[in-house]
């Protein structure tokens, strides 16, 4: 049996025999070397949870061993899916068998195992759901008939969940669905998603001792820190970073965003207040923040801080013109709430703007 030896890294190449034979796939859709087998070797990307754990869980390297151990099963398996779907796929993209384009794009198979000639695994997702001690695994694939979408697998050992688009392949709400828990992961990420001043203070992460590397979820929550900080409400703390010259005002790596606007689109005027104060480099696209809370207060702000109430975002729009384009929204679904932008467009017309 293979053992799988985790090392510190959550995006490597490993070569699997499950992916032998197939087509040769690494790196895109449209792969020139598609017409080559493929050796096997493919980009394993592990999942990680944003905490202090150093290793994947159990059931992801339950499941890595599996696709090792059992590469007939799982050969066998993704040809018996595609059977089914192989007729379905002609159909959706217009099968026309005096067509050249279309036998090239749908060989013909005769056999079960000639499916490896239309298909090769790219890169593989060892996913964080999991079920029954064995995390869910996708697979992002390019095929001979879509070069813009690909193809992808989502399994649970040898079970064929979910076949697709490439994207299939690291959907992790399919996954949910599998084991059971979609509605309760909905129900968390809809708190995640509205309620962020609730969530943790933001820290650094630092390299762990044990491999000398910072996770994935770990980097990402470093490159985040000063937004997260102002998303969540930690004024002060923000504050006290620019003051001591750790923060630059003008500078955001996080985010092709200023500070100020991400201040302004989760409605925290503080913040928004202390960057003018410090004179900023650009205050564009921040007046244009206020239409999803119909902000009076952070227009006035911005007016009073020589912002044109008529200046056009990125796209040419104005925050009137915003404004009226929600109201046309809410006018064609009825909303509830449309009396509250008609209002909100009447104040900023009272405003200068036009």
């Amino acid at each position: 049996m293979t053992a799988f030896e985790f090392k510190g890294d959550w995006e490597f190449e490993y070569q699997f025999e499950a992916f032998k034979g197939l087509q040769s796939r690494r790196g895109s859709y449209t792969s020139q070397d598609s017409k080559k087998e493929s050796n096997g070797i493919v980009n394993v990307i592990i999942s990680d949870e944003l905490n202090d754990d150093t290793d994947p869980t159990e059931e992801q390297i339950n499941s890595i061993n599996f696709i090792l151990n059992n590469p007939a099963k799982i050969k066998q398996s993704l040809f018996k899916a595609l059977k089914i779907e192989y007729p379905k796929l002609k159909e959706m993209y217009g099968y026309d068998e005096n067509d050249q384009d279309s036998k090239e794009w749908f060989p013909e198979i005769n056999s079960i195992d000639e499916f490896k000639k239309v298909f090769g695994v790219g890169n593989m997702f060892v996913l964080l759901p999991h079920k029954e001690g064995y995390s869910y695994i996708g697979l992002e694939c390019g095929c001979t008939w879509d070069e813009e979408h690909g193809l992808g697998f989502l399994l649970h050992k040898y079970s064929i969940i979910k076949v697709g688009g490439a994207d299939e392949a690291f959907s992790t709400w399919e996954a949910f669905k599998d084991n059971g828990t979609y509605e309760e992961e909905q129900k968390k990420w809809n708190k995640h998603v509205k309620e962020k001043k609730s969530l943790p203070k933001p820290k650094i992460y630092k390299p762990h001792p044990k491999y000398g590397k910072l996770k994935p979820s770990q980097s990402e929550a470093n490159k985040m820190f000063e937004n997260h900080l102002l998303e969540r409400g930690y004024n002060s703390e923000f504050i006290e970073l620019v003051e001591s010259d750790q923060i630059d005002v003008n500078i955001n790596n996080g985010l092709t965003m200023t500070f100020l606007e991400r201040a302004a689109q989760f409605n925290n005027l503080d913040i928004v207040k202390f960057i003018l104060s410090k004179n900023p480099n650009s205050k564009d696209n921040v007046i244009h923040r206020s239409v999803r809370y119909c902000n009076k207060e952070l227009v006035q702000i911005m007016i009073d801080n020589g912002v044109d109430i008529n200046q056009p975002d990125p796209w040419g729009r104005t925050v009137l013109k915003l404004t009226e384009q929600k109201i046309s929204q809410l006018e064609r679904t009825g909303n509830k709430e449309l009396e509250k932008y008609i209002e909100f467009a009447n104040w900023l017309k009272s405003k200068g703007a036009n």
